[in-house]
């Protein structure tokens, strides 16, 4: 009788850490889940602009080292000027312009359309710095937190309860 409740102490011990273990894990998840919506607004800027034939418009630049990526519906380069910013690279891969770029204080690009039809324009401006490889991993490591917390918290059920004894 005493092994019998000395084994179920154990397992009522064993039992308890596996949940809160996998509790832990849950909470771990949210709070990347967190960080993940917190960083959503500051690691890119995106949008769709129609520019009429010889209309131009500003983008704002709010990252020191960016990338600003497009792509439109004529399947040319369209005049692109950098205010206050300093393009580095540029290249074109699977009908999507890249320019790669720094800026500084009040950087701007300025996209103009300097041909004769009208232009669809999609972009994305993204932060180039360590704060889009967190932003990118906080989304994975929710899920994976997330399942194994759930796994974790789920193994502690296959337990004895506390109020099992054999005789």
């Amino acid at each position: 009788m005493i092994k019998v409740k000395a084994y179920n102490s154990l397992t009522i011990y064993v039992k308890k850490s596996f949940l809160i273990i996998g509790i832990v894990f849950i909470i771990v998840s949210f709070i990347f889940l967190y960080l993940h919506y917190s960083l959503t607004s500051d690691t890119f800027k995106k949008g769709i602009i129609v520019l009429n034939r010889g209309e131009s418009r500003s983008l704002d630049i709010n990252y020191q080292n960016f990338i600003f990526e497009y792509k439109d519906n004529i399947s040319k380069p369209l005049k692109v000027v950098p205010i206050n910013a300093q393009i580095i690279n540029t290249s074109y891969r699977n009908g999507t312009y890249y320019l790669i770029g720094n800026s500084f204080y009040g950087s701007k690009i300025i996209i103009e359309n300097n041909y004769t039809e009208g232009v669809l324009i999609g972009f994305v401006i993204l932060d180039n710095s360590p704060d889009l490889l967190v932003y990118s991993l906080s989304l994975m490591f929710f899920i994976v937190s997330l399942i194994a917390g759930g796994v974790i918290a789920g193994i502690s059920f296959l337990f004895k309860d506390s109020d099992t004894e054999v005789s």
